[in-house]
């Protein structure tokens, strides 16, 4: 017994001697660093419009969802709604995150014919929710505020800042924001024009329609208050107009209105197949 003690002793020992004698392992390398995460504006992308169509401009609101300008749906000679659409979230831009296929109108402000915005009403309904596949998943949608010019106006001067842009004509391959320009006080007081409408001097481009209208706030996060829908003039200025966002954020979740099947009784479509 004590000679068997003795031989595994002597084993242990060994074992221990070569245990000491290894080198340490080597560290482990340290795991790759987390890419940067995109900037919001990655969420915008281009419309393209199929069968000769002109682009437009798209905003993120949900993964697999997008807002933009209703004309840009009806383009052509006749009032038929254009073939096949693609959205392309930050397009011209890197990384490329490829495009999803446009498949439903989730819900519409108006079905305007041959893309044609002739009135505050017009301009007030040129808005379209529009289902998109595969949803987009690399970039965080845009928040939506609804928020009327007054509001606006109030939080632009306590430090806010304004950020328009679009993929208009001359820079298709590109977002590019518009040069220095504000949300302005319509003369006209109407509701239409104070909660419906946004009033602005940017100078904006075919292409630009269904582009962001947004606020950011002072610590940088943004918020989608309206889209580009046309551009006109008060007879000495030019000025750009657009959907105010609270004409379509009631619509972002399935809306009690097409379960009640009363949507086309207010000039909204719900899952319409494109």
């Amino acid at each position: 017994m004590r000679l068997a003690g003795f031989i595994l002793g002597l084993a242990l020992l060994g074992c221990l001697a070569g245990c000491a004698a290894r080198p340490p392992a080597p560290p482990a390398p340290p795991p790759p660093a987390a890419p940067a995460p995109l900037p919001w504006t990655a969420a915008v992308g281009q419309l393209q419009v199929g069968q000769g169509g002109r682009p437009c401009t798209a905003v993120l609101v949900a993964p697999d969802l997008i807002v933009t300008a209703a004309h840009c749906l009806f383009q052509g000679e006749t009032s038929g709604m254009a073939a096949g659409f693609a959205f392309h979230p930050n397009f011209g831009a890197q990384p490329d995150l490829g495009s999803s296929r446009a498949f439903a109108i989730r819900a519409i402000g108006s079905t305007a014919g041959n893309g044609a915005v002739d009135s505050a009403m017009d301009v007030a309904a040129d808005w379209a929710l529009v289902g998109i596949e595969p949803p987009v998943r690399a970039v965080a949608p845009v928040a939506v505020a609804r928020l009327t010019t007054q509001e606006i106006l109030a939080r632009l001067r306590s430090g806010a800042s304004l950020y328009t842009a679009g993929y208009g004509y001359g820079a298709t391959r590109e977002l590019r924001r518009h040069g220095r320009c504000q949300v302005v006080d319509p003369p006209d007081s109407s509701p239409v024009f104070t909660q419906a409408i946004l009033v602005t001097d940017c100078i904006i481009r075919i292409g630009d329609s269904g582009g962001p209208i947004v606020l950011i706030d002072e610590s940088g996060r943004p918020n989608l208050i309206g889209i580009f829908s046309g551009f006109g003039t008060n007879g000495q200025t030019g000025l750009a107009f657009g959907s105010n966002a609270a004409n379509f954020a009631p619509y972002l979740a399935p809306p009690l209105l097409s379960w009640l099947g009363l949507g086309s009784y207010l000039g909204l479509t719900s899952k319409v197949h494109l």
